[in-house]
């Protein structure tokens, strides 16, 4: 017993003798990554037209059932894009047009990822999908390599691998690869800056 009630006092000693610590509740602030310099390019208002190119409809016709129809095979859309929460994200909001008068939205953000030193991408649509990924940036800063990989409501999921080109200040190519369940589908298209 007389152990416990030294260890005890020394207990109490020691701890009456510390300092009471307040926790440090002020948030560390940093500026935007040097990188996010790169995609000042993607800022503005921009029309795009999008086709599908593999399979051909051709191709996708003779592997429909009876009674199926071959589903669209282009689109227009747009998207506008700018910084967001202080610069530190890219902020994309867009939507495509499907010639059966149907429209998905979606909004994406890139940011620099100090540690894996490439843009990070997260994608959400109003379909339900979403997709997470990685950009790279070429050495003079006019292509942009991506994969990324996507989730549909379903579960199903699908992977992703392109490039955007900026041919002109105002104007850019890009093309796609989606592979998932139903196959390998290559898209390509362009994308002009609204002046």
């Amino acid at each position: 017993m007389r152990h416990f009630i030294i260890l005890s006092l020394a207990a109490t000693t020691f701890i009456g003798c510390q300092q009471p610590t307040t926790p440090d509740v002020t948030l560390k602030t940093y500026e935007p990554a040097p990188e996010m310099r790169m995609l000042e390019k993607f800022v503005g208002t921009w029309q795009e037209n999008g086709r599908i190119v593999e399979p051909t409809e051709e191709e996708i016709r003779a592997g429909l059932k009876e009674g199926e129809e071959v589903p669209p095979m282009s689109y227009t859309g747009g998207n506008v894009a700018d910084f967001t929460l202080d610069g530190m994200y890219l902020r994309t909001d867009g939507w495509s047009d499907n010639p059966d008068g149907t429209r998905m939205t979606f909004v994406e953000y890139k940011m620099w990822d100090h540690q894996a030193k490439k843009f990070r991408i997260w994608w959400f649509s109003s379909n339900g999908m979403y997709a997470t990924g990685w950009m790279t940036a070429s050495a003079d800063g006019r292509t942009f390599d991506i994969k990324a990989q996507g989730f549909e409501p379903d579960g199903t999921t699908k992977q992703w691998t392109g490039s955007l080109t900026f041919s002109e200040a105002n104007k850019a190519t890009w093309n796609f690869i989606e592979r998932g369940p139903q196959g390998v589908m290559k898209m390509e298209g362009e994308n002009e800056r609204q002046i």
